[in-house]
């Protein structure tokens, strides 16, 4: 399970005090600790050596009294502890490898490191940080500003507790099987929400892997409250050094964003904004619902005359009557239950809802470009599949390992990632 650790995930276990076990070593201690009474064994070497002074993870902190906490930063020093405290995660010697400007996608951070370092930076300044910082403030330097009006005085200030009613009413909704309690209440919601109706400000980029020979990989977030750039941070980290891999966004799933007005101006705000940030050809790529958008941006693009260089569907299904009464409250169970860095709120479900009728309509279409269909090998509900590739040269459809999620960000990214990678080489 360790076969794939490289230099940066060795320094990252070094850091928490752990040093690493030779195949051997490990395979006697697991022995030895079957054997034991015990009913929680951990068997670890330690180097606690080089957790004093530093900042000692709450298991070790009765063996190695943590270090002092310092007085926390002068706003003019928050850059310099954000691009710090960015090399250290990052296993660099210097920090002068951390360009300020650069985005933290593109400097290798996944899931791990994000969550790293806002702990570190959380400690560092005595400020509650999300988990999601990384993503919302993608650059050291808008992240170092972001640190210093969070120091201003007014953000000090005890804030109300905030409870969302309807996303609790329509959490019990989805457990009770009312779907259609559900979506009534967020349309509702959606209709008194701001909109946008031109390409501005339509599309969001986020680029998480650079610098590859292959054609450019645009994966289309999904239309759902879990989505954001993170949702493709452990895939996208299996193309680093073949091909660069952003992350095109559609906004409306904060609190503080407006929602696209309609069909058609998201579908044009996106093939616009793609246009204008892709001269060459691109692989669009999508997840769930994301596929759904991705195929539509796909045939907008071919309009203009910029058809992609391929589509890949990622256990997309198509919606409508087909899907059965399971498939919504299963989809919404597992989401409630996914560990990920985004909680599900009412902004997001009615967004998901707004954009949902936009494609309500869809139906799988023949296009120029060849399609990949990855399917997960566990369903979402019985009976129902995810859309097939159509019957076109170079098309595919294959099964990978995993759930609708696990395949893309959990323990089966990497199988679900070679699948891709694979069959793009035979196009």
């Amino acid at each position: 399970m360790t076969t794939d650790l490289g230099e940066r995930d060795r320094a990252r276990i070094t850091r928490a005090g752990l040093t690493a076990l030779s195949e051997r070593d490990g395979l006697a201690l697991f022995d030895a600790a079957t054997r034991l009474p015990h009913g929680h064994v951990v068997a670890a070497p330690l180097d606690l050596a080089a957790l004093r002074g530093a900042e000692v993870p709450p298991l070790l902190r009765g063996l190695v009294r943590p270090a002092r906490r310092s007085t926390a930063p002068a706003e003019t020093d928050l850059l310099t502890l954000v691009r710090s405290t960015t090399a250290v995660v990052l296993g660099h010697s210097t920090v002068d490898e951390i360009d300020p400007q650069t985005s933290f996608g593109a400097s290798g951070f996944d899931s791990l490191t994000a969550v790293e370092l806002r702990n570190r930076l959380s400690r560092a300044t005595g400020l509650r940080l999300p988990s999601t910082l990384v993503f919302d403030h993608p650059t050291p330097a808008a992240l170092a500003e972001h640190l210093a009006a969070l120091r201003e005085p007014a953000a000090e200030q005890p804030r109300p507790v905030e409870t969302d009613l309807v996303g609790q009413l329509c959490r019990t909704a989805f457990a009770d099987g009312d779907t259609a309690r559900a979506l009534n209440l967020l349309r509702a919601v959606a209709t008194n929400r701001p909109v946008i109706t031109g390409p501005d400000g339509a599309s969001t980029f986020s680029r998480l892997a650079v610098d590859g020979p292959g054609v450019p990989l645009v994966c289309v977030a999904p239309l759902t409250p879990l989505t954001g750039p993170d949702v493709y941070a452990r895939f996208a980290a299996q193309f680093r050094g073949s091909h660069t891999v952003d992350v095109l966004g559609t906004p409306g799933f904060a609190d503080t964003e407006p929602l696209v007005a309609s069909r058609e101006a998201l579908l044009a705000g996106h093939a616009e904004n793609l246009l204008e940030r892709h001269g060459s050809p691109i692989v669009l790529v999508g997840h769930s619902s994301g596929g759904l958008l991705a195929q539509e941006i796909a045939r907008v693009l071919a309009d203009r005359g910029r058809a992609p260089h391929a589509l890949v569907l990622l256990d997309t299904y198509q919606p409508g009557a087909a899907l059965g009464d399971t498939f919504m409250p299963n989809l919404m169970a597992a989401m409630y239950e996914q560990p990920g860095l985004r909680a599900v709120t009412s902004a997001g479900l009615s967004a998901m809802v707004h954009y949902g009728d936009h494609t309500a309509g869809w139906e799988p279409g023949t296009l120029s470009a060849p399609v990949l269909a990855v399917h997960a090998a566990s369903r979402l509900a019985d009976g129902v599949r995810p859309v097939r590739a159509p019957h076109t040269p170079h098309s595919r459809t294959v099964e990978t390992a995993g759930d609708h999620f696990s395949m893309l960000a959990g323990e089966h990214v990497a199988e679900t990632a070679r699948l891709v990678l694979e069959w793009l080489g035979t196009i």
